[in-house]
């Protein structure tokens, strides 16, 4: 579950890098858009133009190529952690034995006990 979450992550983060990277003139437009409508929202212009401004530097570019470069080292951290913990779980498995469910019709009725599982 962490490998496709870290994934899902890295391919969602790479999508934002390029955008930031190849298209910045849409990434400007839509942090433009972004802060006209937080203005509407009455939120303090200081803090609009703060983050505005973050998100159009360099540092915020960086930031998302940490993310990403974390989230592809996780991917392939627990990649091999569970091909590591897979090929031992395999090895300390028993030797297979043929389970069968015998039910008794009227096992549920008062006084009566369960047959459970048996082992052939």
């Amino acid at each position: 579950m962490i490998l496709w979450f870290n994934i899902v992550v890295a391919v969602l983060f790479g999508t934002l890098l390029i955008l930031l990277i190849r298209r910045r003139d849409l990434w400007l437009r839509y942090t433009a858009s972004e802060a006209a409508f937080n203005l509407r929202l009455r939120s303090p212009q200081r803090l609009v133009d703060a983050i505005r401004r973050f998100e159009e530097s360099r540092a915020f570019i960086c930031c998302i190529g940490v993310v990403l470069a974390f989230s592809l080292f996780g991917a392939v951290v627990s990649g091999r952690v569970y091909k590591h913990t897979s090929d031992r779980i395999k090895l300390l498995r028993p030797a297979s034995r043929k389970v069968s469910m015998h039910q008794d019709e009227h096992w549920f009725q008062v006084g009566q006990s369960n047959p459970g599982v048996r082992i052939s």
